[in-house]
């Protein structure tokens, strides 16, 4: 009789919060296990205004299922009986948390598509760029917080979701009024958008990874007008070329943390480079146009050359 009552109070009172709980836990795992989706998945939150819940909550939920399914039998069954009511409330609030993260997601994922969609072909500083070099640089130059990327990364993800609500109510209103604007004028405030949106934080690693192709680009320029009398008056190669590289690396970053303007102003004008190699070689190149770099770099040229007499 009591293996029987067993039977029924797995298949009447456990099966269907169990079955509920099962099927949205394994859309919560598909959701938090999805290594390259995640940048994404983050966007498209900050989007639709929704967060995955914690992983400590669906875990634990997910321990008290097991265990009470070992439960149901004679010898365990009143302690199954403890447990139940506790883990049923929570479990049902876990899944009308979900069901309420997958509606935001729907609506999230339609906004931002509508802007994925726009940039995919066209330009390379877009969002999920963006988002994925403020992780990666953060989570490098911070690796005792293992959770400074994200949060860079969650910031200009929300910055550049209400940015492009604002100005997607903009380009309604010249629609509206006939002035629809053109596909080029769309993308650049698009792109806009996403490198206002990487905070000052951020900036520096994002231009960070483009360090080794700037640097080298700028050596070979300033070595050509070092010897041709150009850059660094009365200053000869022969005097600072070991601390060449060095020097153009030190310039690059005093100028990332002291000019953002210029830098945001940088990125924007060569966004559309494809690869990092030739993003780096068109920042250089901007960069010694750059009066303030350029004065930066000869004085600190200058100051080795001194040192090295």
């Amino acid at each position: 009789m009591v293996r029987r009552l067993c039977q029924l109070v797995e298949r009447q009172l456990f099966n269907p919060p169990r079955f509920r709980f099962d099927r949205w836990y394994d859309t919560w795992r598909y959701h938090e296990n999805a290594g390259a989706y995640y940048i994404v998945r983050m966007i498209i939150e900050t989007a639709g205004g929704v967060d995955l819940p914690p992983a400590s909550e669906a875990r634990r939920l997910k321990r008290t299922r097991d265990r009470l399914l070992r439960l149901i039998n004679p010898r365990g069954i009143s302690q199954f009986f403890d447990l139940f009511p506790t883990w049923q409330r929570r479990s049902s609030l876990f899944c009308n948390r979900m069901v309420h993260y997958q509606d935001g997601m729907d609506i999230g994922g339609a906004r931002t598509v509508r802007v994925l969609e726009v940039t995919r072909d066209v330009s390379f500083i877009t969002l999920q760029v963006c988002a994925a070099l403020s992780t990666a640089g953060a989570s490098t130059a911070a690796s005792a917080s293992v959770g400074a990327g994200t949060v860079l990364a969650r910031t200009a993800a929300t910055n550049f979701v209400v940015r492009e609500m604002q100005n997607g109510a903009t380009r309604l209103g010249r629609v509206m009024a006939g002035d629809p604007p053109s596909t080029s004028e769309t993308v650049d405030q698009i792109t806009e958008s996403a490198i206002l949106s990487v905070q000052g934080a951020a900036l520096g690693q994002l231009v960070g990874l483009f360090m080794r192709p700037m640097s080298d680009a700028i050596t070979s320029t300033a070595v050509r007008e070092i010897q041709r009398g150009n850059l660094a008056s009365g200053v000869t190669l022969e005097t600072v070329n070991s601390q060449l590289g060095g020097i153009i690396e030190n310039t690059i970053t005093r100028f990332m943390g002291t000019n953002e303007a210029d830098v945001r102003r940088l990125i924007q004008q060569n966004r559309t480079a494809r690869d990092g190699r030739v993003m780096g070689g068109q920042m250089a190149a901007g960069l010694m146009r750059n009066r303030s770099f350029r004065r930066q770099l000869e004085q600190n040229i200058e100051r080795a050359a001194d040192r090295g007499r």
